[in-house]
């Protein structure tokens, strides 16, 4: 109920019927925007994928969007590649998000960016960044993702990773298209983007910034002066001391220096002289918000698998030539709006490898077993592995 209270909200209908009817002349006989509405909702209920809506009741799923029953994956599939043929998805979010805002405006106007690296598996040739949960190098892509003060997702982009200083003016583009015309917003962001070509981005575009000191903490020059503040309906003492740094690259920024048991605690730069330092304090305490919707979204909407086709339109944008064994041909071949083909099609390849690629990984463990446990016959000849040995059940996807 709350779903539907939201789409009324921020007339949902309207946003589905522009990507239904942008360049279809048989979107009321095929009854696009219900299909729409059906596959909002199934995401809602949990589905990752469109092939997971197959393990939802069909009798009790389908009334939630006004129909008897959902519609077979036969039908929904191909009626979803069409429409997405025929429209932007990157348009369809946009008029999302400036919906949202609309109905429901940002009060503080405060907006957290931060780059995600996402890692790709597959054949193609795609741009290598740095994995920080496993802490090396690999193929994938990197998202900017801008969530408002309050934990609502606004927009993205994605592209090869590179860094903030890079990602940032498509990212503050859109926002000023969700925004709207003439809107005044303040940017927070991690220690990663406290650099100084960001904070000069963001001068030159008139917006408003504040971060972490992303170098060790240093004494203040000032006293830290204790207040009391409200927070979460309960009164707290808080020292802290404002000055003015010079930053390299940069010039003059504020800083905010918080103390506590007589020690600094925490250093915050920010280009706001006039904003009271205990709202910005909460705004960057509030920044955990994004991670937290990264976090949810990855669980429960599948955000890691949509990778595959970001990754393949990442490198065919890029002019990165695309070696033949990693071209998909015939009917199978990559076209716009086949996100859901695509994805399948190599999450099943790369989760379900060849008897060759099999057969490698078992020798593989033999050989790392024989020079852990057996150092004296580490150069001996390894036996062929039997074709029984190579059946997919038996294989585990990944072998560390």
């Amino acid at each position: 109920m709350l779903l539907h209270a939201f789409a009324d909200r921020v007339d949902a209908g309207a946003v589905l019927a522009a990507a239904a009817a942008a360049r279809h002349r048989d979107a009321r006989r095929f009854a696009d925007v219900v299909l729409l509405s059906v596959t909002s909702i199934c995401f809602a209920l949990g589905a990752a994928t469109t092939e997971q809506f197959k393990h939802l009741t069909a009798a009790c799923a389908g009334p939630l969007a006004g129909l008897a029953v959902l519609p077979d994956l036969r039908t929904i599939r191909p009626r979803l590649a069409a429409i997405a043929d025929s429209s932007d998805p990157a348009e369809i979010q946009a008029m999302f998000a400036a919906a949202m805002l609309a109905a429901e405006p940002c009060a503080s106007g405060v907006y957290y960016v931060d780059d995600h690296f996402v890692p790709y598996a597959g054949a193609r040739p795609v741009a290598r960044g740095w994995n920080n949960k496993r802490g090396r190098a690999e193929q994938g892509r990197a998202d900017t993702h801008v969530t408002a003060h309050d934990g609502r997702a606004v927009c993205f982009v994605t592209g090869e990773p590179s860094g903030l200083a890079k990602t940032l003016p498509p990212a503050l583009a859109e926002l000023r298209k969700a925004a709207g015309p003439g809107a005044k917003f303040m940017l927070g962001f991690d220690r990663g983007g406290a650099c100084p070509q960001v904070f000069t981005h963001c001068r030159e575009a008139a917006v408003q910034w504040v971060t972490y000191r992303r170098a060790a903490l240093a004494v203040p020059a000032r006293l830290p002066v204790l207040t009391t503040i409200t927070a979460g309906g309960k009164e707290r003492l808080v020292a802290w001391a404002e000055e003015t740094v010079q930053l390299k690259d940069y010039g003059e920024a504020r800083q905010i220096t918080l103390s506590e048991h007589g020690q600094v605690a925490l250093q915050i730069l920010t280009s706001d002289f006039d904003a009271c330092p205990a709202e910005i304090l909460s705004w960057l305490k509030s920044r955990w918000r994004e991670e937290n919707f990264l976090k949810y979204a990855s669980d429960n909407y599948g955000r890691s698998a949509w990778l595959i086709v970001s990754c393949w339109n990442t490198a065919a944008s890029s002019g990165r030539s695309v070696p033949p064994s990693a071209r998909p041909s015939g009917p199978n071949r990559p076209v716009r709006g086949s996100a859901s083909r695509s994805s399948s099609r190599d999450l099943m390849s790369t989760s379900h490898p060849s008897p060759a690629r099999r057969r490698q990984r078992l020798m593989k463990c033999q050989t790392m077993f024989i020079a852990q446990h057996c150092p004296a016959r580490s150069g001996c000849h390894l036996r062929p592995v039997p074709d029984r040995l190579c059946r997919r059940s038996m294989i585990p996807a990944t072998v560390k």
